[in-house]
């Protein structure tokens, strides 16, 4: 118990108060479900059994006095409506005792339940004496002895079975004694309970309030303690718990308060004494300052007569850069001007540039249609050549024709009459093989013609090639001399173009160190206004750390009257 803290141990104390008080509820439940179940057995099975029973009797009796009376009556099995009802009777006894089964179930009828395979038994035993009786035909007469046997049989049966009903009907009638003895032993039991719980409920309260009574009291009065004696400033007292429960760290609070209390005073009174010796020390210092600020003073009148000359210095510097500002800004005028001629050299020299290439593109073509023109004309008179010799054959084949009209002509001739017809044809054969022959000589004279006149021609295309080829390598050559001049011009213009951006260069930082000389002298004037101003102010600073001097006294005395405020705390163990 001591490892749980104080609100674990007062929640077990009401646990175990519930769970008394759950374990009275579930008893009382249980025995309310019992004395539940005994009203439904008892409502439910145990009457019904009895009145099966009671049914069952009467039935048993009445057939049984029919089945007599009409044996020593008539001794024949003649009446129709008997056996109806003998065959229903049969009908009903097996439902009965099916019924009293069913209606035994349960517990509380075990012993009951033993009797009655004895009683099915005897059931059977009665219905076959009766069947002895009801089983003749109708036209079958018993004799006297027969007749005799069969009743005997059958009262037999009848008190056998009577006999077992009563046995199982004492000891049904037994159950209410027996559940009300239980019934009874459960309200004792019961009552034994209520009374003792509440006995022992009460020690349970008076001993689990003492305990919690003691573990809270107790340590409540060593804090009081504890606090009272830090009160009157003895702050070396300290709690020790070893409940393991929240007075354990109320304690270990508390001690770590007192402690960092007195780490605070410990500081509190070091710095007192620190703040007492550094007072002294401030206000030594402060004398000395006073002094360093006389010097101060002195240094100060001395530098602001030295800025005034360095103005006037600068003064003459920003006048020599003006002028040599004024010369870089003329030599970035004349680059500049020569910059523009330069990209007016180069811009003819590349439209000439552009112009002789154009001149070699136009002589190529003109080159290349001379070609043409030559390969043309020598495919013309490879074409006159082949033409000529078709024409000398044409005369070789005009020749031989007129020779052949000529024979023609002869053989004619010896044929007389009949070859007159012939002699025509021969004579026109040989007339157009005479104008063949002139028209291949007129056409080989042309030709011959041609062939002159091509070779001529061939002989100027070649002649003409020459000269082209001729410009084009005078053309290109003067190409390359524009590229030349071009790429020297290119140079020069990229040597201008630097010599004017560092002109100009040159001119924006004269500017610039004009401008820097400039601002340097203004700021040498108000160097020259703000020495005077701090000499004011290191005058005021003498008079300020006189005062200081005079503060820190004080604070002095402050602190050691911190000291005696905060020595009155007990803080060693």
């Amino acid at each position: 118990m001591k490892m749980l803290s104080i609100s674990k141990k007062i929640f077990i104390g009401f646990a175990v108060i519930l769970l008394i008080g759950i374990g009275v509820a579930a008893y009382t439940g249980i025995n309310m479900h019992r004395l539940r179940s005994y009203t439904i057995m008892y409502d439910s099975n145990y009457i019904k059994a009895l009145f099966l029973i009671n049914a069952i009797s009467d039935s048993v009796r009445d057939q049984v006095s029919k089945a007599i009376q009409q044996n020593l009556i008539s001794r024949k099995n003649n009446d129709e409506e008997l056996l109806s009802n003998f065959k229903t009777f049969k009908n009903e006894f097996d439902s009965h005792i099916r019924d009293l089964g069913t209606s035994l179930s349960g517990n509380y009828f075990q012993s009951s339940q033993n009797y009655l395979p004895r009683i099915k038994t005897s059931q059977k035993n009665l219905l076959d004496s009766l069947s002895l009786f009801y089983d003749l035909s109708p036209q079958e007469f018993l004799d006297l002895k027969t007749s005799a046997e069969i009743n005997k049989s059958i009262r037999e049966s009848e008190n056998a079975f009577f006999i077992d009903m009563e046995n199982f009907s004492n000891d049904l009638r037994t159950l209410p004694q027996r559940v009300t003895r239980e019934i009874n032993a459960m309200f004792e039991n019961a009552g034994y309970v209520f009374k003792l719980l509440p006995l022992f409920v009460l020690i349970y309260g008076i001993f689990f309030t003492m305990f919690i009574s003691n573990r809270i009291s107790q340590p409540l009065e060593k804090i009081i303690k504890a606090m009272s004696e830090a009160e009157k400033g003895h702050l070396n007292s300290r709690l020790r718990f070893d409940s393991h429960d929240e007075f354990q760290r109320v304690s270990e609070s508390f001690n770590r308060m007192l402690e960092g209390i007195c780490t605070m005073i410990s500081r509190v009174l070091g710095t007192s004494d620190n703040l007492a010796t550094s007072s002294q020390q401030l206000s030594s210092a402060s004398v000395e300052s006073a002094a360093t600020l006389l010097d101060i003073s002195k240094n100060v009148n001395g530098i602001n007569q030295s800025s005034l000359e360095i103005s006037h210095n600068l003064e003459k510097t920003s006048h020599t850069v003006d002028n040599f500002s004024h010369s870089a800004q003329q030599v970035a005028s004349l680059a500049q001007t020569a910059v523009d001629a330069v990209l007016v050299t180069t811009e003819a020299a590349d439209k000439g540039g552009k112009t002789v290439k154009k001149s070699v593109d136009m002589i190529g073509k003109i080159k290349e249609s001379v070609d043409v023109a030559t390969q043309v004309i020598l495919d013309l008179n490879s074409a006159s050549l082949q033409i000529s010799e078709i024409v000398n054959t044409i005369t070789a084949i005009a020749t031989q024709t007129n020779l052949l009209a000529l024979n023609a002509a002869i053989e004619a001739a010896r044929a007389g009459e009949q070859g007159k017809g012939f002699t025509v044809v021969a004579g026109e054969v040989r007339k157009l093989a005479e104008e063949s022959a002139e028209a291949a000589d007129a056409i080989a004279t042309r030709i011959e013609n041609i062939l002159t006149k091509t070779q001529n021609a061939v002989d100027s295309m070649t002649l003409g090639r020459g000269r082209v080829d001729e410009g084009i390598r005078i053309i290109r050559d003067v190409s390359t001399g524009l590229d030349n001049i071009i790429s020297n011009v290119n140079s020069v213009n990229r040597k201008i173009t630097e010599i004017s951006a560092i002109s100009s260069e040159q001119s924006e930082n004269s500017l610039v160190m004009a401008k820097t000389i400039e601002d340097i002298t203004t700021l040498t004037k108000n160097t020259t206004e703000r020495l005077g101003i701090v000499a004011t102010s290191v005058e005021q600073q003498t008079t300020t750390v006189s005062q200081v001097s005079t503060a820190t006294e004080d604070l002095a005395n402050l602190a050691d009257e911190l000291h005696l405020l905060v020595s009155r705390f007990t803080i060693k163990h």
